[in-house]
């Protein structure tokens, strides 16, 4: 009866990743952010999460695609050293 529960709970884990690359390859994103997004989905919501976890990820990646960020300006101030001075 264990060993037959152990190949349920591989298979179960080998199908993170093929649903990882499946859903990733459709809305364009890695695979380990999808695999992440999916387990983190489900250990929060259950199968829900599993479900909206890819839609929740391509939201934010879209959503972060159109944030837009102005570089910062650095002030730099240069100070003069003694010649004789040596670091």
């Amino acid at each position: 009866m264990r060993a037959g529960s152990d190949r349920r709970q591989l298979i179960h884990k080998l199908e993170y990743f093929l649903n990882s690359k499946i859903i990733g390859d459709r809305i364009r994103n890695p695979v380990w952010l999808t695999l992440i997004a999916l387990i983190i989905g489900e250990r929060l919501m259950g199968i829900p999460g599993l479900i909206l976890a890819p839609v929740v990820l391509n939201y934010l990646r879209v959503e972060m695609l159109t944030v837009e960020v102005r570089p910062m300006q650095e002030k730099v101030e240069y100070v003069e050293s003694p010649a004789h001075e040596r670091f």
